[in-house]
């Protein structure tokens, strides 16, 4: 759908790629640390340090916390209680309501949607099906220029396919460079919409249960899930809009701060501009220990107003490739093989509608945003100094 196409990454490759990135003389890595509360100074020392609590028990101290930990992070969990703590302090009832608010946008809430996933190797698919169109490589000569400009080495980009039915759709698309195709099979019940998920988040299920959700579709949706031996069910949750996504010297990123429905393929995204924002604030001369507070608001203030305009177009566009959004009732979908003209018009205004609503993508500039957080910073920090 959008003008330049997409390139795709294996989510395991593309970390450990950064964490490849990260100079050991002077950082310390630790994996498999799993937070579940922090602690900040008390009021009379507020310069002193930030105390992390591990699952395991340990505990390790900090400056500044970035919380990157997920849409069930603990990170925002102790933040958002924390700054509820704050607005409730004075007795009001106004402060009271706020506090209700924050300690109310805590958890995730589904979406209404699940989704199948399985990995299955490209050749695997092309015994099935030598022309299954998952596995094309990309048509669009102005990227495949684009990326070879940057990459020389590489000719491997790949488009998505998107099959899309009333209240189902699947989204199939090479990674390891085309050693392996993804597939994502969506089922949705929108009127569960803001409930909380029975059951777990993710599970294994079985081949026949995703067959019995596509019967009926064209042999090349079926094949699909015909290579996925042991699929596996994620409940697609994401996140209320927050009012806030930092207080004192700790501020949320990615997943926590906004987290959303896939379906623009963007929360990993959003993840990266907020620490490339992020990143940009925190080496600014002006941000101190002491100035942190107010250059993490200067972050929110740029970050979380985008994130959380992303959240609700994911979340639209799913509602798009499904036909359940309401600007679009009435379309036929009885079967066969031809539609009517004035059905094939509302497919077409249907595509218009999904474009429209991705248009932020390549119409705005993260660079626009890291200027506008400088000057911010420059504006509210320097000004106290």
């Amino acid at each position: 759908m959008v003008p330049m196409g997409i390139i795709s990454f294996h989510r395991a490759e593309f970390l450990m790629s950064l964490a490849g990135q990260i100079d050991s003389a002077i950082t310390s890595k630790h994996f498999s640390m799993r937070l579940v509360s922090y602690t900040l100074p008390p009021a009379s020392s507020p310069s002193s340090p930030i105390t992390l609590n591990f699952k395991d028990g340990t505990t390790a101290t900090c400056g500044v916390l970035i919380g990157a930990d997920g849409i069930h992070s603990a990170t925002r969990h102790t933040l958002l209680e924390l700054a509820a703590n704050d607005a409730e302090a004075d007795g009001s009832d106004e402060g009271k309501k706020s506090a209700e608010i924050l300690r109310g946008m805590v958890d995730p809430i589904w979406s209404g949607s699940v989704a199948y996933r399985g990995v299955l190797p490209r050749e695997k698919l092309e015994k099935l099906n030598p022309n299954h169109r998952a596995m094309q490589r990309a048509q669009n000569v102005s990227l495949r220029n684009l990326i070879h400009t940057v990459l020389p080495s590489t000719n491997d980009i790949f488009p998505s396919f998107k099959y899309m039915g009333k209240n189902k759709h699947i989204i199939a698309f090479p990674i390891s460079r085309g050693r392996l195709i993804n597939v994502v099979a969506f089922c949705s019940w929108f009127e569960k919409e803001g409930t909380i998920f029975e059951g777990k988040t993710v599970e294994e299920r079985s081949k026949a249960e995703l067959l019995e959700q596509y019967k009926g579709w064209e042999d090349e949706v079926q094949q699909l899930p015909q290579c996925i031996e042991t699929p596996s069910l994620w409940a697609m949750n994401s996140l209320k809009g927050l009012p806030i996504s930092s207080h004192s010297r700790v501020a949320l990123v990615g997943d926590a701060a906004h987290a959303m429905t896939p379906h623009q393929g963007s929360g990993a995204g959003q993840a990266v501009e907020d620490v490339y924002i992020l990143a940009a604030i925190l080496a600014h001369p002006l941000t101190t220990l002491e100035s942190l507070p107010a250059a993490l608001k200067v972050y929110e203030e740029i970050r979380l107003p985008h994130g959380n305009d992303v959240q609700p177009r994911s979340r639209v566009t799913g509602k798009l490739y499904e036909f359940a959004d309401p600007r679009f009732a009435n379309l036929n979908l009885g079967g066969g093989t031809t539609a009517s003209e004035s059905d094939v018009a509302k497919l077409r205004k249907i595509g218009d509608a999904i474009v429209e609503n991705w248009k932020w993508a390549w119409t705005t500039d993260i660079e626009d945003d890291r200027k506008k957080a400088i000057a911010l910073l420059e504006e509210r920090v320097g000004e106290e100094k």
